[in-house]
């Protein structure tokens, strides 16, 4: 029911949301993030770059996308160099770029992202006697067309419906919130 619910995993540094938002910032790309990674990413190349998909522990659900963000600043700035006695500072920026390799950048980050989500509701749905009733989606980023495409894609696999609300309620939070409250309310 829409009260009893069980954490599985959590994010242990930021929330997918933010880890859009940041890469954004880092391809010069505004805020907020997702809409505009997904916008390049449709005309990029997903496999241009080899970003790290987080899967932490074998059997963790738990979520980190930090070392995703760092790999992908370093991609763009290259590592941080001293020189002489000087603060360490990044070699380049996004300015640096071309569009080609802007679009292969946000594809790759999108495609890191979102297996890193797929790869965790995989491990959730396998432990179930049968299969669980539903995937519930929620958020902004349950917006971003790779991620709705994927988990579709593991529903059909697992069984298992997918539930993504319309893109209408994916941008607030606030659907989300007054959903919950509509159903506490006494």
């Amino acid at each position: 029911d829409p009260l009893t619910m069980a954490r599985l995993g959590a994010t242990i540094d930021d929330a997918v949301g933010e880890a859009f938002d940041k890469a954004a910032a880092i391809l010069g790309l505004g805020h907020p993030g997702w809409p505009a990674i997904d916008e390049l990413a449709r005309s990029g190349d997903d496999r241009a770059h080899d970003l790290p998909v987080s899967r932490l522990d074998r059997d963790s659900l738990d979520f980190s996308f930090s070392g995703l963000k760092t790999a992908l600043l370093y991609t763009v700035r290259g590592t941080p160099q001293r020189i002489g006695g000087a603060k360490p500072a990044f070699q380049r920026d996004h300015t640096d770029l071309t569009d080609g390799q802007k679009t292969d950048l946000a594809a790759s980050f999108q495609r890191a992202a979102v297996r890193a989500i797929v790869i965790k509701l995989e491990r959730a749905v396998e432990p179930f006697d049968g299969a669980p009733r539903s995937i519930l989606v929620g958020g902004g980023v349950s917006a971003n067309s790779r991620l709705r495409a994927d988990l579709a894609a593991l529903g059909e696999r697992a069984g298992v419906p997918v539930r993504i609300p319309p893109m209408a309620y994916c941008l607030d939070n606030a659907a989300m919130i007054g959903g919950l409250a509509f159903h506490l309310r006494r």
